[in-house]
């Protein structure tokens, strides 16, 4: 594959530049990371709007590209409590 076929797949499918993924769910939809994980050589990312309850999930690669995966409304963020433990 060509770079201007991986860029333009990357594109077509909401991949971009880890930097740019957040300035564009930050400036468009007023998200900001709430947590991230690790699996493998892979970070996965959940970005939301507490105001809105609008959410995205990202992965991003070691290479600094970041995908959507999936995106929505209604966030409610869960409290939950360590089995055996007064939390």
């Amino acid at each position: 594959m060509t770079l201007t076929a991986l860029l333009l797949a990357q594109t077509l499918f909401g991949c971009m530049p880890h930097s740019r993924m957040v300035d564009l769910l930050g400036d468009k939809y007023g998200e900001a990371s709430a947590g991230i994980g690790v699996s493998g050589y892979t970070a996965f990312e959940l970005f939301q709007n507490p105001k809105t309850k609008s959410w995205t999930f990202i992965r991003t690669t070691t290479s600094g590209v970041s995908c959507l995966i999936a995106s929505g409304s209604a966030w409610h963020p869960v409290a939950y409590k360590t089995p055996g433990r007064n939390l």
